[in-house]
């Protein structure tokens, strides 16, 4: 009697039931040279052809394959073809050995999903048939979850928060199942506001606190939730002349008639220092002050006032900015005759002037002879930095005769744009060696803050010992002999590039080493 091994490829009871469906391919009667007759068991979800050599170029039949003794038996890789869920996998081959009386033996299991040899037929083989089953299952889908705000530096600061999928506090949900995601923010309602999130959220509603995303199901899955809240802001209304002798508040004595946030009236405790809680960024504010008085800035830019009941009207935005204390303080304005000081207003900075001993000219004060020497200062809000010539750090600075400053400022004002910093993450990790980055010589990792157009250094060096080397076309190839397991390559920083992460992989391929 010949023997004979059937390769039938079969999914287990161990694997999950969701895995797919396999059967036995009908063998064929037709007889070959092989002594061994294989069946090979077909998995719907999984993607594979099977070959006699290592090269995978001569293939072998599914429906009628007959080896002898001692031959192989190889794989492609095998794909994943699922259609229910992106979660399916690949697990291992399973040999089975079927027997004259209907038993069957397992052989081996083989877990590789790159391929390549199977089973090799036994020179000893006793049995009667062998089946091959390629098997597969579904992994849960596991969902990240992360909440953060920004600090002075645009560094993430991590915050704790509440995500419920299909209302519940689980992060791993069934693969082939849809499921709702939802954000609760109920335990920074006094302290934070909602930014943004990604994916993009269906709605934010602010009266329970909740972000709500939209459905994700197994076709369309989301595996990871962000959401970017922001401290709220305070603006404080500073009155130097509410002090010991004088305890009258700045509304009772009409020296501010009225202060509006988002066009509704803001009630105020009696004080020197009131103060607005629960702003956000882009809250318009109006503040009307008696036609004494005058408000100067610091953090938030008041602008320029235009006559109103009696008084001046000041309209102005909570600017977008991280760290910055917001005040605006009532200064009464000068009465002395003569040349005032001018200063301008520009987006998310201020200016601010000194005279030679270092004292401030404020504004509606007595101006200095056109002759004197002042220093004039563009210092940007948080956040932010001037671009351009005579920069100290993030700031303008620059001596010059008042008479230049009331000639030149608003050419300063346009040479010097104020911008804000982009926030980039780079990400360290590869799989075949080491990725470092370097900003001004220093290296760095993790979100940086950094300026449009700064150039960041990426340096890749391969794993000692790898199998693989870096892919290099062209010119490029003649520095393989100076530098074979190392790249180095620089990276321009642009706008686009905000919120983003630096990938070291995208900027250069690896390929196997040839086989000596």
């Amino acid at each position: 009697m010949k023997k004979h091994i059937v390769c039938s490829l079969i999914i287990g009871a161990a694997v999950i039931a969701a895995a797919g469906t396999a059967h036995v391919l009908a063998e064929e009667t037709t007889q070959n040279s092989g002594a061994v007759h294989l069946t090979f068991a077909e998995n719907y979800n999984l993607d594979i052809s099977y070959f006699s050599d290592e090269a995978c170029s001569i293939p072998l039949s599914t429906e009628n394959c007959r080896l002898n003794q001692g031959d192989k038996i190889y794989a492609s890789l095998p794909a994943v073809k699922n259609a229910k869920s992106n979660l399916y996998r690949f697990d291992c081959f399973r040999i089975w050995s079927h027997n004259e009386d209907g038993s069957k033996n397992e052989l081996i299991a083989k877990s590789d999903d790159a391929g390549g040899l199977v089973w090799t037929v036994p020179e000893d083989f006793t049995g009667t048939e062998i089946s091959v089953e390629p098997l597969g299952g579904f992994e849960q889908r596991k969902l990240k979850f992360s909440t953060y705000s920004l600090d002075e530096n645009l560094k993430e600061v991590e915050l704790q928060g509440k995500w419920l999928v299909n209302g519940k506090s689980n992060a791993e949900v069934s693969p082939v199942e849809s499921y709702k995601v939802v954000f609760d923010y109920s335990d920074y309602s006094d302290s934070h506001y909602f930014v943004s999130s990604t994916p993009k959220c269906f709605k934010n509603n602010e009266s329970d606190c909740r972000v709500v995303f939209p459905e994700a199901d197994s076709l369309n899955p989301v595996d990871t939730y962000t959401v970017q809240m922001h401290p709220y802001f305070s603006l404080r209304i500073i009155d130097p002349e509410y002090n010991v002798m004088n305890f009258i508040p700045i509304f009772e004595r009409d020296a501010v008639k009225s202060v509006k946030k988002n066009g509704e009236e803001v009630s105020y405790s009696a004080g020197g220092n009131e103060k607005i809680d629960k702003l956000k960024a882009g809250d318009k504010i109006v503040v009307v002050v008696n036609s004494l008085y005058r408000l100067i800035g610091k953090g938030v830019n008041v602008g320029q006032p235009v006559e109103a009941d009696g008084g001046y009207e000041y309209t102005f935005t909570i600017p977008d900015s991280y760290g910055d204390a917001l005040e605006i303080t009532l200064s009464k304005r000068s009465q002395e005759k003569g040349e005032k000081v001018s200063v301008p207003e520009i987006k998310n900075a201020s200016i601010t002037l000194y005279n030679k001993n270092g004292v401030e000219l404020r504004p509606d004060e007595v101006a200095p002879d056109g002759g004197e020497m002042i220093k004039v200062v563009i210092n940007p809000f948080s956040g932010y930095y001037v671009s351009g010539n005579d920069i100290g750090g993030k700031s303008y600075e620059k001596e010059m005769s008042f008479s230049d400053y009331k000639n030149n400022i608003d050419k300063i004002i346009s040479e010097h744009t104020v911008k804000k910093y982009l926030a980039i993450t780079l990400n360290n990790n590869n799989d075949y060696g080491t990725c470092a980055y370097f900003i001004d010589g220093q290296e760095v990792s993790g979100t940086q803050s950094v300026k449009e157009h700064q150039i960041i250094e990426l340096k890749f060096t391969l794993a000692p010992d790898s199998d693989f080397k870096i892919k290099r076309e062209g010119w490029e190839a003649m520095w393989s002999a100076f530098s074979p397991d190392s790249f180095t390559t620089k990276i321009e920083v642009t706008e686009d590039m905000n919120r983003t992460e630096i990938d070291c992989s995208r900027y250069f391929d690896v390929e196997r080493k040839e086989s000596k």
